[in-house]
């Protein structure tokens, strides 16, 4: 795999869990129930993870990732468009299906932002990324010398 490829999704990963655990945290503290029509009996192809809304997860990671993909790969403008486009379908879909009040994905898209920012400041360089995936998938480099 390419040394930038593998870096990209060795950042993305780590953003992705960074992710799921603030929003994890934000849940077990804020508490907040999801909204009153929200009606399990209708949602017969969905499996609920959590009963609590605030934030709301999905909005998280879709405004993370349609906020990092445009900054770290330098994509075509109409594709960045479009990327917000798809964040903010998925932000828009989180309440009209009556999943999450409004502020749980206002809350959600400033996490998203925050995250991004926060990804995109501590972005791994190549070398780094390689040598995390190297110690957890205990991959050896070519040409280098270990001793057992």
């Amino acid at each position: 795999m390419d040394l930038s490829c593998r870096q990209f999704l060795v950042n993305i990963f780590i953003g992705l869990i960074v992710d799921v655990i603030i929003v994890a945290v934000v849940k077990a503290i804020t508490r907040r129930r999801r909204p009153v029509a929200n009606k399990e009996k209708e949602m017969f192809a969905s499996v609920s993870v959590d009963k609590f809304s605030f934030p709301s997860g999905h909005a998280t990671r879709a405004v993370m990732l349609s906020i990092l993909f445009p900054m770290q790969l330098d994509l075509f403008l109409p594709l960045s468009v479009v990327l917000m486009m798809w964040g903010g379908a998925v932000c828009a879909s989180r309440v009209l299906l009556h999943r999450h009040h409004l502020l749980d994905v206002v809350g959600g898209t400033i996490i998203g932002i925050l995250e991004a920012l926060f990804l995109s400041y501590m972005w791994l360089s190549p070398q780094s990324a390689q040598g995390l995936v190297n110690f957890f998938l205990d991959e050896t480099q070519a040409g280098a010398n270990y001793d057992v």
